[in-house]
């Protein structure tokens, strides 16, 4: 089946909807995992903030197959060249999941350098040094172009990793300019359900103080954004799939929620700004 160019799905964002030119600088933001070129289209749709390349059905940072990220390559690239010409139209950066990291090491360097962003998942990793060392053997496979981010478990000890706050504290040290937190188990249990308002703050302030940005991803729902709102709690990112979807997260997404996940994200946006 022939795919409609992502042109097609470019519209000229809201004031209140504009991304940063830079993407070392991203205001807050949202991400949407896809498994598919038809998937990034309806991203795309719902102006997305941050396009995020997975395969649900696999696990928590399964990657898709290296064919799919070279076709969605191939259509942002495509792309950008037509919005050059659009000032006011800017396409969402592109991230992947590249798996744990046997599986990333093997993949990295088949990552195409059109993409922004690189993750992989710290399993087995509960030790600082093994985890220094897995973060730069994996850089080294990556284009220059592509940044990885640090990515922590809440269920860090059904992941054999390190605690989240450790990981965090880590990343800064080692210079990363980006940090997630997400579940490894896909048991429904949230981010929040496992490290509380307490751990999360913990890595909040971690990031602050280092300057270091942080998307929040697991299982989060509307109820536990605006909780984390009367919080003080304000990822830079919520990262997000089955809240967007048809049903769990291992079906397709849905445009309706897709659409209503957005405007619920502006309200609270506005929301925090009114207090």
């Amino acid at each position: 089946m022939k795919m409609s160019p992502l042109s097609q799905y470019v519209s000229t964002p809201s004031d209140n909807e504009s991304q940063a030119s830079d993407h070392r600088s991203l205001h807050q933001t949202w991400l949407v995992s896809v498994r598919s070129l038809d998937e990034v289209q309806l991203a795309m749709t719902a102006q997305v903030g941050i396009i995020d390349l997975k395969e649900p059905d696999a696990g928590a940072l399964s990657p898709t197959r290296p064919e799919v990220w070279k076709a969605v390559a191939r259509q942002w690239e495509q792309t950008q060249r037509l919005t050059d010409c659009q000032p006011d139209s800017e396409l969402p950066p592109l991230s992947a999941a590249l798996g744990e990291f046997d599986q990333a090491m093997s993949l990295a360097s088949a990552l195409p350098s059109e993409f922004s962003f690189a993750k992989a998942g710290p399993s087995g990793c509960d030790d600082k040094t093994r985890l220094q060392q897995s973060w730069s053997s994996l850089r080294e496979r990556l284009h220059e172009e592509v940044e990885l981010v640090a990515v922590a478990y809440a269920d860090w000890k059904e992941a054999n990793s390190l605690r989240p706050d450790v990981i965090f504290q880590l990343a800064a040290d080692c210079g990363f300019q980006r940090c997630l937190i997400d579940t490894y188990t896909k048991t429904g249990c949230s981010t929040l359900g496992y490290l509380k308002s307490h751990g999360l703050r913990r890595l909040q302030l971690i990031a602050r103080e280092s300057g270091m940005w942080w998307a929040l991803a697991g299982s989060i729902k509307a109820d536990e954004v605006q909780l984390l709102n009367k919080q003080s709690i304000h990822p830079d990112c919520y990262a997000v799939r089955g809240v967007v979807c048809q049903g769990d997260r291992k079906s397709d997404l849905c445009p309706i929620r897709l659409e209503a996940w957005k405007d619920f994200l502006c309200q609270q946006r506005v929301l925090r700004s009114e207090d």
